[in-house]
């Protein structure tokens, strides 16, 4: 029998985030830049623009900026660990087609306030093209336009006025970081935007998401014929968003959304999403939502998840070859709605 793909690089991930950690367990020298710089061809400036092999740290006050560090195309092994950044105007950490980047230890926080008008997703830390990247450990609060987000590239680049080259997300890790009080966007969000591109084998595992507005944690693809395939939700705690907890939906015709692993994770007290579904969603509290818009949501694993105060703990609408494994399910008034 072949083994799931995203159990390969769950196994992975979790071989080497220790050696990492060895590797970056002293906090580097404080980084600055005195003036705000063009963060490359994005049509966005930047407080800091990473070199190849850089160690960020230190207090970042990005204010006047539109991002706080930029860490561009080809830009790899770049750690930024143990910085304060605050004040961008739309992202603390924009990473774009770059490799092995490391984000840890860090406080982000007050950031996304004057946000650039026409970016689609516009997160405090934002990947996309990126592969193996890990954030890890931070502490992402009180940002205005969401907290984290992983995307593909291409011509639309969803985190900048101007086109990117297109490039899959592939192989990235959002783990134990606590995501609080971000404010207009979701937590997380996992999301393709460009045809034959795509977003692969993203880990989000150990975070705590909550108080979040509107909503927790997303996978989705969200423009025509965008993909996102085999990755991971798994050991989240996910509590009082106004959003359900998780959501995995499918937009646009000919979108796929398909082997999505949603494990072992606590969730409580989230918010309903009626406008999913063709504005057929759910009007109570959910705690999973799986929706497809036109495509449908396939191959999903909802496994072993706690859910209580919700009413609904599982909704399903245009989804097809789940496999639920139901656990805990205390307190949601309806387990499943298909």
């Amino acid at each position: 029998m072949r083994r799931p793909s995203w159990l390969t690089t769950l196994s992975g991930a979790l071989l080497v985030a220790p050696l990492l950690a060895l590797g970056t367990s002293l906090a580097p020298p404080a980084v600055s830049a005195a003036n705000c710089v063009p963060a490359g061809s994005t049509g966005l400036s930047a407080k800091i623009v990473a070199t190849a092999g850089q160690h960020i740290g230190g207090r970042i006050d990005a204010a006047g900026c539109q991002v706080g560090v930029y860490v561009g195309p080809g830009i790899d092994g770049v750690v930024i660990a143990h910085a304060q950044i605050s004040g961008a105007a739309d992202h603390a950490i924009f990473a774009q087609d770059a490799d092995h980047l490391l984000v840890e230890a860090s406080t982000i926080s007050g950031n996304g306030g004057h946000p650039t008008a026409g970016i689609p997703d516009d997160k405090a830390v934002q990947l996309v093209g990126t592969h193996a990247a890990i954030v890890r450990g931070n502490v992402v609060r009180a940002n205005a336009d969401g907290g984290i987000g992983v995307n593909d590239d291409g011509p639309i680049d969803p985190a900048a006025p101007d086109p990117g080259t297109l490039r899959a997300a592939v192989g990235n890790t959002i783990s134990r970081n606590i995501i609080v009080e971000n404010f207009k966007a979701c937590g997380v969000v996992v999301a393709a935007f460009n045809s034959g591109a795509g977003v692969e084998r993203t880990i989000v595992i150990d975070n705590t998401v909550t108080n979040g507005k509107p909503g927790a944690i997303v996978i989705a693809a969200d423009t025509p014929d965008s993909s996102v395939s085999d990755n991971v939700v798994m050991g989240n705690t996910i509590t009082n968003n106004l959003l359900p907890g998780v959501i995995v939906h499918s937009n646009a015709p000919g979108d796929t959304v398909a082997g999505t692993l949603v494990l072992d994770n606590t969730i409580s007290g989230n918010g309903p999403d009626p406008e999913a579904a063709g504005k057929a969603g759910p009007t109570k509290p959910t705690g999973i939502l799986l929706a497809g818009e036109v495509a449908p949501v396939t191959g999903s694993f909802v496994i072993g998840n706690r859910i209580s105060h919700e009413y609904f703990g599982i909704w399903e609408s245009n989804a097809r070859g789940t496999v639920l494994i139901l656990r805990g399910l205390d307190h949601a008034t309806v387990p499943v709605h298909a």
